[in-house]
């Protein structure tokens, strides 16, 4: 029987049959794999409860590292202070895997109004759609909750942004454990340790365990330039097809942005992940002599 997987172990992973959650052996040579991740789909034998083998997947990524997703969340909050270069990679990371993604802005009820409006300035148009909730209250929640039918989401983004809080309000329970933030270095606790699935609103949704850094990876620059959606509609006036936006002059973004089509700020990050991943796409070889792959 095909299953889902929810839950990995070290010998037995937890899958999901006709919605209810049974723990499966690994054997053989899957016990020793390191390449099954929640969210695989598995042949289940029913009558040993041990699974037989992993199906090929439509997707994965490595941070968090789960499989097969439809929809990516990234919640944001004021508090703790937002890592913009982070949201970016995520979207990109996001579209590589031809996931689509939201943005979720929590804590309504404590971000100042500004900030709302910072990120739905950056990030209209980038996005799928932005998504206003605050956990505390339930404001957006049940906008939220309609998002997640018949889809297999993952909700990602920094330690403290309220991803747990979201999950227990969701499935109106305190399922999740929860922390405040630090005080002294204003960083959220990282509550949840390993991914988990959770049935909401008619589909699967992940939580994930925050993070505050992404890497791509080694990867071509050019790439950066496609996702950048927002820029796309600009990119038709620049002179050269394969333009960087950033060493010609005669580009159509960079015009864009100096009559304020696309923010500054945004436009300013893109210039400083270029020049990251460029640097390691023009270093790969030498990277690679020292035993790291190259995508």
């Amino acid at each position: 029987m095909k299953a889902r997987i929810t839950k990995r172990n070290t010998n037995s992973v937890i899958v999901d049959i006709n919605g209810k959650t049974v723990e499966c052996a690994l054997r053989g040579k899957l016990k020793q794999s390191t390449e099954i991740f929640v969210g695989d789909f598995a042949e289940v034998n029913t009558e040993t409860l041990s699974i037989e083998k992993v199906y090929e997947r439509k997707n994965r990524l490595i941070r968090p590292l789960v499989a097969n997703i439809d929809q990516m969340f990234i919640v944001v909050s004021h508090n703790p202070i937002v890592d913009l270069f982070l949201v970016d990679q995520m979207i990109m990371s996001a579209a590589e895997k031809e996931i689509d993604t939201y943005i979720v802005i929590n804590k309504e009820d404590q971000n100042p109004k500004d900030f709302e409006e910072q990120i739905k300035r950056e990030y209209a148009g980038v996005v799928k759609n932005i998504i206003v909730t605050s956990a505390e209250n339930g404001s957006g929640i049940q906008i939220l909750k309609k998002y997640f039918a018949n889809k297999m989401s993952v909700l990602v983004g920094q330690s403290g942004v309220g991803k747990s809080s979201l999950i227990n309000k969701l499935t109106e329970s305190k399922i999740q454990q929860t922390s405040e933030l630090s005080e002294k270095i204003k960083r959220g606790i990282n509550t949840t340790r390993t991914n988990q699935i959770f049935s909401i609103g008619g589909g699967m949704v992940i939580d994930s365990p925050g993070f505050s850094a992404l890497s791509l990876g080694i990867i071509n620059p050019a790439f950066l330039a496609g996702k950048y959606t927002d820029f796309l509609p600009y990119a038709t006036e620049c002179e050269y097809r394969s333009c960087d936006h950033i060493h010609s002059e005669n580009c159509g973004v960079k015009k864009a942005v100096q009559e304020g089509a696309i923010s500054q700020d945004r436009y300013k990050r893109y210039t400083i992940l270029f020049e990251k991943y460029n640097d390691m796409w023009q270093n790969r070889y030498r990277r690679n002599k020292k035993g790291e792959k190259h995508k």
